[in-house]
């Protein structure tokens, strides 16, 4: 289980009442260095808008030892524009086409 919120107060609670807890800040806007923030908040996970995942910006949080997902694919081209970028989750409305 992953809990992912875009508030940081809930995903530090969630990880008070449970260290080993999967948390993913999802972002709407991106702050200069998110792999910062993420880490700042014991994330294991990040979210991504689509259209501010980068290839740079997927390797530089992998190398933070960032897990990286990106919202919301609902078309066939976005799933694989993600894919090709290298993201490891794809949230989806519709997860037939991940």
């Amino acid at each position: 289980m992953i809990y992912a919120s875009f508030l940081q107060e809930e995903l530090q609670q969630v990880r008070r009442a449970n260290p080993q807890a999967k948390t993913m800040i999802l972002f709407t806007r991106l702050p200069a260095n998110p792999g910062i923030v993420a880490v700042r908040l014991h994330a294991t996970h990040v979210g991504l808008r689509l259209d501010t995942v980068t290839e740079p910006l997927v390797n530089a949080l992998h190398n933070q030892g960032l897990i990286v997902f990106a919202y919301t694919a609902n078309q066939p081209a976005q799933v694989s524009k993600m894919k090709r970028l290298g993201v490891d989750g794809i949230i989806s409305d519709f997860p037939d086409l991940v």
